[in-house]
């Protein structure tokens, strides 16, 4: 992933995004989430790609969801 700047911040390699997610969708079967839904509460970046693909494999329905920004109302005001 690249931060703001355009600089290299994170690296996985395509098999270690593999192993994390079929432990994560190993974990969702094992609580018997298989097609339920899932929030996703995560900044955008490769830990969300991860849960992400957890999610799919587990044949959980992923939903993401933007982390809420600290000292902003809850409330849109129009």
């Amino acid at each position: 992933m690249l931060n703001s700047n355009g600089a290299e911040d994170s690296y996985i390699t395509y098999g270690d995004m593999y192993s994390q997610a079929i432990n994560i969708a190993q974990s969702l079967l094992f609580e018997g989430l298989q097609s339920r839904n899932a929030i996703l509460l995560y900044p955008p970046g490769i830990d969300f790609i991860v849960a992400f693909f957890g999610c799919i494999y587990a044949g959980v329905f992923p939903a993401p969801i933007h982390v809420p920004k600290r000292n902003r109302p809850l409330q849109k005001t129009m």
